[in-house]
């Protein structure tokens, strides 16, 4: 499992998630591929998702995957904006 710090896209995806939940995996990576290819954002959301962060759907169809996130994401986030700047750390 991936263990490094999260950054400010990782945050960014997250807060994403976290405004809109439900919403397809498409459509989260969308505003994002100005920093990131594709497959390099779908894989952050795996990562995200193997630390329990968020959830993939993939449920509906084969082709369609929603993206919701969990509470621990939601307690990070509300830790991370507490904390000086409210950059994201670490889980441990």
């Amino acid at each position: 499992m991936d263990d490094r710090n999260l950054d400010e896209l990782d945050g960014a995806l997250i807060k994403s998630i976290l405004e809109a939940p439900g919403r397809t995996a498409k459509d989260v990576i969308e505003p994002f591929l100005c920093h990131l290819g594709r497959q390099a954002l779908r894989d952050r959301l795996v990562a995200l998702e193997k630390r329990q962060l968020i959830a993939l759907d993939r449920s509906q169809n084969a082709r369609t995957i929603l993206v919701r996130p969990t509470r621990k994401a939601k307690r990070l986030m509300e830790k991370s904006q507490k904390s000086r700047g409210g950059e994201l750390h670490g889980l441990e």
